[in-house]
């Protein structure tokens, strides 16, 4: 039975974890408000986004609601956490982030007249999906910002800010293919981030000085 009760969680964690892509739809994409009043009696504020960031920036927020209502009442129940979340879209209203990490804890909780609740989160502009160039850093432009909490809507508030071309161009990872069983196979990924274009070379006179590293090529070679 205890057995039993492992697997099922894991299964739930594993599916809790699919992240989605799904493409901003007209109604999230022409709100654009940090601050709304809902017929209901919930007030939304999303706190603390500039108009404008560098490249190197840290993208920090904070998002409220306040239910002002007498008789508004939301049932917040899941079985997965945490309840809050926020995604990134870009100008063609594609995903390019989603904090879909989960974990098996259950939320059953009313957000009942004169509750507040208050998260604060980060961006680091980093870009998340499913193919191999997840983790590296977006590119220059306009992303829009858009909090979401379980059991309660938001779809009226985000927020569109720019990151201009200011800062570190270049975005770098290494991806293992994991896929490839008998053999180590690395790339390494290499962005510019800008709409310049950027020239460099390779400096073979370099040694490299990791012994991983060396132990790869030996592999490779």
């Amino acid at each position: 039975m205890k057995y039993f009760s492992f697997v099922a969680i894991m299964i739930l964690i594993l599916n809790s974890c699919e992240k989605d892509f799904s493409a901003l739809n007209q109604t999230e994409l022409h709100g654009n408000r940090t601050y709304f009043e809902s017929p209901e009696g919930l007030i939304y504020k999303l706190e603390g986004l500039k108009e404008i960031y560098s490249l190197d920036e840290k993208i920090k927020a904070k998002f409220t609601i306040i239910n002002k209502s007498d008789t508004t009442n939301y049932h917040v129940f899941t079985y997965s956490g945490p309840i809050f979340s926020f995604s990134v879209f870009n100008e063609n209203n594609d995903r390019v982030y989603d904090n879909s990490f989960r974990t098996a804890t259950v939320y059953n909780f009313y957000f009942r007249p004169n509750d507040t609740l208050t998260y604060s989160f980060q961006w680091d502009q980093y870009y998340k999906t499913l193919n191999h160039y997840s983790s590296l850093k977006v590119y220059s432009g306009k992303y829009f910002i858009k909090p979401h909490l379980i059991g309660i809507p938001t779809n009226n508030v985000g927020k569109w800010i720019k990151i201009n071309e200011v800062g570190d161009p270049l975005s770098t990872k290494l991806y293992y293919y994991f896929s490839d069983y008998d053999s180590l196979k690395i790339d390494f990924l290499l962005r510019n981030r800008t709409s310049k274009k950027l020239h460099y070379i390779l400096n073979n006179e370099n040694n490299i000085r990791n012994p991983l590293a060396r132990k790869v090529l030996k592999l490779i070679k």
